[in-house]
């Protein structure tokens, strides 16, 4: 019930700030929207059997630790220090997911408003369909997925020294952040047909030889809490829908064809950079989520880098129809299953956590 008192409260704040000029509607729709969704997620709570348990617990444990225990406990260390913060300052472990999700739903608003003008479905297409619901679970790698929006600045700009150390401070945070630093260099290639075939290639090789590659990631990247058959499941089929979607309107935004004015603009290069970035990125997500499908859900935890991008792109794939009526059916179109794909999951019990909770209604949490 509570979601969906959010996701209408999103149509209500939307039209609400219609009323309002420009300025003063991106400002009141997105603080807004920040407030509710950071709570929303961060005032959870969850008994025992779940990675929600899981980090409460460690917070508190964190709190036992002497410094030199904190930075040794992994090599993801910076996380460590963020428990530590929070067990030392405000002695309570839920407070490790009200600051995680802040700053997790405030880093995808920012992106929204740098990258869009239409804020109103980013944010809907990241609440019902892409990312948001995964925080409420595998919180420490969304920070770092929320990290590595911080990255974007300096790999449209090409700034490399601190894009990498943007990603580094991920890194540390969870280790899954290496798969985002390839778009750096992906990104000064143009997506042609050669490069789908690339993509193409290198997902069948990865399909062929799965069993070895998902070993590999479970020992370098998830190798302080896997089993043997951690990421080797298959993820809902449903994701392939997920992945048709971006893809097809991927097809939309790259047939789009630079103007003569773009080409003697001097923010070209960086035009062109930042639409490379968004299609090898959406294709990344693409790819991710078909390969989660044979027995390598691993893959869709590693797609969340990639979600951002697939967004945009959908979005700008909308933005890129030149006739009125194409525009206005697209637009309804993706909102129309951004509703219907968050009933039907809200519906089967889909969504994290299930069912939702309040903290305030466990009066005997273990606090510090």
């Amino acid at each position: 019930m509570a979601y969906t008192v959010v996701l209408i409260s999103i149509f209500i704040l939307n039209a609400m700030s219609k009323r309002l000029s420009s300025k003063n509607r991106i400002a009141f729709f997105s603080i807004s929207c920040f407030v509710i969704l950071g709570l929303l997620s961060g005032v959870r709570y969850e008994n025992e059997y779940s990675d929600f348990w899981v980090n409460y617990r460690r917070v508190i444990e964190v709190n036992h630790m002497s410094w030199g225990e904190v930075f040794h406990y992994s090599s993801e260390f910076l996380h460590q220090i963020f428990r530590k913060f929070i067990a030392i300052v405000f002695k309570d472990p839920q407070w490790y997911f009200i600051l995680s999700s802040l700053f997790i739903t405030g880093m995808f608003i920012r992106c929204a408003i740098k990258h869009t003008k239409d804020i109103f479905l980013f944010i809907l297409l990241y609440y019902t369909v892409f990312a948001y619901f995964s925080a409420n679970n595998i919180t420490r790698q969304c920070i770092a997925v929320a990290m590595s929006l911080l990255a974007w600045k300096y790999l449209l700009n090409r700034k490399i020294t601190k894009f990498s150390f943007v990603i580094l401070v991920a890194v540390f945070i969870h280790t899954s952040a290496v798969f985002f630093f390839p778009l750096y260099f992906l990104s000064f290639k143009k997506f042609t047909r050669n490069t789908l075939y690339g993509y193409l290639i290198a997902g069948i090789i990865i399909s062929v030889f799965n069993r070895p590659i998902i070993s590999f990631f479970q020992r370098f990247l998830y190798s302080d809490y896997v089993e043997g058959s951690y990421g080797t499941t298959s993820s809902n089929p449903l994701r392939i829908v997920l992945a048709i979607i971006a893809l097809f309107f991927m097809i939309l935004y790259v047939s789009k064809e630079d103007n003569d004015s773009i080409k003697t603009n001097e923010n070209a290069d960086y035009n062109v950079r930042y639409k490379n970035f968004i299609l090898h990125g959406t294709f990344m997500y693409v790819m991710c989520y078909v390969l989660s499908t044979i027995r390598m859900l691993m893959f869709a935890r590693i797609a969340l880098y990639f979600a951002p991008c697939a967004i945009l792109c959908i979005i700008h794939g909308i933005e890129n129809q030149k006739n009125k009526n194409n525009y206005i059916l697209y637009r309804t179109g993706i909102i129309l299953f951004a509703v219907l794909w968050f009933s039907v999951m809200n519906y089967a019990g889909k969504l994290i956590p299930t069912p939702y909770t309040p903290f305030w209604e466990y009066p005997f949490r273990i606090v510090l």
